[in-house]
């Protein structure tokens, strides 16, 4: 499944044309950038006291896809 770029960086991809999924069910870890696995996270809170977003940044800071740095 695994393929080489140009660069030689692996490519999660076979080049169908469904795409690539990851983990087959929302109980499945997943983890990027070296981060902990986990489950999918939910996000949760009130969109008006922005407690939605901090969970949201929470949650993807939790996968390893970002480095949450708001005040």
């Amino acid at each position: 499944m695994a393929n080489t770029n140009a660069a030689g960086a692996k490519q999660a991809s076979d080049g169908g044309p469904d795409g690539l999924l990851l983990g087959q069910s929302a109980t499945d870890k997943v983890a990027f950038f070296g981060g902990t696995p986990a489950v999918k996270p939910t996000v949760s809170g009130s969109a008006g006291s922005n407690a939605a977003l901090e969970s949201l940044l929470t949650a993807l800071e939790g996968l390893g896809l970002i480095v949450d740095s708001s005040t």
